[in-house]
């Protein structure tokens, strides 16, 4: 599981799946961030570093950290350091931490997820399934955090560029359906 925000942060979803998955027998390994959601702030008890490994003892599931710029400001600029952060670092490093990988989900949003989601793929022919939560970049721009100019633009390439290396676009509601569809992705591919 590819997540930028997992346990002990407030986004409970990747933490149950993982957990849900490793009861049923699965080895599981989630690659993520150091925690800072909701406050943009380190959460105290964990050491930043180039990267933490631990198997947590509560269920086995085995969870690689990786460094990353702290924010959940509404400022652009620090969230986009805050979300390149975490992609770059992933990018480099999760291809050779992750251990033998038969399949990935990847939790949407942000958008740039799909940036290591695609590397792994090419570097290690592992399949993914995109789970997409929000849809990005509308979302930022309904709530005023971007508007819609050149920067908008360019992550509207990503997010078709995303869509189209994913094996499954995983969708939690029927509304999203049709937005994605219209981005060029096959109904065959997504999956409610």
């Amino acid at each position: 599981i590819l997540t930028q925000y997992y346990y002990p942060e407030p986004i409970p979803k990747p933490h149950e799946l993982a957990e849900s998955l490793q009861k049923r027998g699965h080895n599981v390994t989630v690659g993520t961030g150091f925690p800072n959601y909701p406050t943009g702030n380190f959460y105290s008890g964990f050491k930043v570093r180039p990267w933490s490994v631990q198997t947590q003892p509560m269920n086995g599931v085995r969870v690689i950290r990786l460094p990353l710029f702290p924010d959940h400001s509404w400022s652009p600029w620090r969230r986009i350091l805050n979300y390149g952060s975490f992609a770059a670092v992933a990018s480099l490093l999760a291809p050779i931490m992750v251990g033998k990988v038969e399949v990935m989900y990847v939790w949407h949003p942000p958008l740039t997820i799909g940036v290591p989601s695609v590397i792994l793929k090419w570097l290690r022919r592992v399949p993914f399934i995109y789970g997409v939560h929000d849809i990005w970049p509308e979302s930022a721009v309904a709530i005023g955090m971007l508007k819609d100019n050149w920067l908008v633009s360019l992550l509207r390439k990503l997010e078709r560029f995303i869509y189209a290396r994913a094996s499954i676009v995983g969708v939690v509601s029927s509304g999203f359906i049709d937005n994605i569809e219209s981005k060029g992705v096959t109904r065959s591919k997504i999956q409610l």
